[in-house]
């Protein structure tokens, strides 16, 4: 059996989720095994590490944890949206979407405002 845990849902719909495992097992004729934490993106050091302690084979985490865990584990980075201003690299983006009638225009526009 193939484990896989996400910590992305709800900001990536679970059906997201659930057909990866679904293309998975049809693909390779494996059991797989789906489970979602939603409390956080990532296990964090000092948190439980599902990867290290071998209760999940494949996970979907945020960048922080990537970074850490790629220090103690062998991790495989996968594809990431396409997006024109990344320029081929496995980059994300996040955007600030502001009214059109802002007189916001770059981000340093921002600093010492409140935003959310």
């Amino acid at each position: 059996m193939l484990q896989l845990i996400s910590y992305l849902a709800p900001s990536i719909p679970a059906e997201f989720f659930e057909l990866v495992a679904k293309v998975i097992s049809k693909g390779t004729g494996i059991d797989v095994h789906l489970r979602f934490e939603e409390r956080i993106s990532g296990p964090l050091p000092g948190d439980e590490n599902p990867f290290g302690d071998g209760t999940a084979d494949v996970g979907f985490v945020c960048s922080p944890t990537y970074k850490w865990l790629h220090q103690e584990l062998n991790l495989l980075p996968v594809p990431v949206p396409a997006d024109v201003r990344a320029a081929g690299r496995p980059v994300y983006f996040g955007d600030v979407v502001v009214n059109k009638q802002s007189p916001f225009v770059m981000f340093e526009d921002l600093r010492g405002r409140r935003w959310a």
